[in-house]
């Protein structure tokens, strides 16, 4: 890797290999906060068809199973939330079922003021729009 730390050596692949990348690093500028890379034909079938597009929102779902097992010290704790509440909540229809199904996860974590802060401040807040069905699906 020739001086190169893992970060920087799997960047340097991707420009080599002609991916698009797209990263920013945190407020202390020493840790990456954001990376995306799309391989090019990826970029070729959006730019011929820009109106349709499907987010994979893995990186979504780990990035909350990760955050809540770090708090609660508990695997299977944070399974059931991921794929119960969680996966209830970003597959809904309807915008009226949303909000119940949100009320109802405020509730049952609101001894974990920790964990909705990061989920709402991560997720839900900036994004939710981009990735839970009851939007995306009117598009």
């Amino acid at each position: 890797m020739q001086g190169r730390n893992t970060v920087e050596e799997v960047l340097r692949l991707s420009a080599e290999r002609g991916y698009t990348i797209f990263y920013r690093n945190g407020e202390d500028r020493n840790v990456l906060s954001d990376i995306v890379v799309a391989h090019p034909t990826s970029i070729a079938m959006i730019r011929t068809w820009p109106y349709v597009l499907i987010m994979d929102t893995t990186h979504i779902d780990q990035n909350v199973l990760a955050r809540l097992t770090e708090m609660v010290k508990d695997e299977e704790v944070t399974q059931r939330f991921v794929n119960g509440s969680w996966r209830k909540l970003i597959n809904e229809l309807d915008e009226v079922e949303y909000q119940r199904k949100l009320e109802v996860l405020k509730t049952r974590w609101q001894t974990r003021p920790d964990f909705l802060h990061y989920l709402f401040s991560t997720s839900l807040n900036p994004f939710a729009h981009k990735f839970c069905r009851v939007w995306t699906s009117q598009c």
